[in-house]
């Protein structure tokens, strides 16, 4: 009888990783927009920072609260819901943020979700 149970770790392992990954896009793909988004939005240097820093803000908070979610509901179960909310914010982000003010929030709200991605995931 085959042992599935190391097929099952195998397959968790390859998908951790793989958000793993894409969590760093949506943190990435910000800065990589920053020369484009800056003139578009009519942003100062001071202003593109800030959002930058709202995501950090959200991230934060969320590193904090996170542990404690996992402890009350189970770690797989906070890191899959905070891993769908963070995709749905970062799309959100994506898809709605036109101006400076707009792109803090969403992208503090990303950030907010996002820190559900590494906590539970910790060993």
């Amino acid at each position: 009888m085959p042992d599935t149970s190391r097929n099952g770790d195998a397959s968790w392992l390859a998908w951790l990783c793989l958000s793993r990954a894409s969590f760093a896009l949506i943190f990435t793909a910000y800065s990589a927009a920053i020369p484009l988004l800056t003139p578009e939005w009519g942003m100062s240097a001071g202003q593109t920072g800030l959002i930058q820093s709202s995501w950090h803000a959200g991230y934060l908070v969320s590193l904090f609260t996170v542990g404690f979610l996992a402890d009350r509901y189970g770690a797989k179960r906070v890191f899959l819901v905070s891993s769908i909310a963070a995709s749905v914010s970062a799309m959100i982000f994506a898809l709605f943020a036109g101006s400076f003010l707009s792109g803090a929030l969403l992208y503090g709200l990303t950030g907010l979700f996002s820190g559900g991605s590494y906590t539970p995931a910790s060993p």
